[in-house]
């Protein structure tokens, strides 16, 4: 467990800056399957 305030806060706004840049749960599910797609062919479609 990290209990140190300065690495805390750090952790925490890396953090805070991924979740930003991250694609909803829609646009991964779609990046997802187009990659399946590219590598292994037709792929059936997924609905959240």
């Amino acid at each position: 467990m990290i209990d140190e305030p300065e690495v805390v806060r750090r952790m925490a706004t890396q953090f805070g800056r991924l979740q930003a840049e991250a694609l909803s749960p829609s646009e991964s599910l779609k990046l997802m399957c187009k990659i399946m797609e590219d590598r292994y062919g037709d792929v059936a479609q997924v609905q959240l």
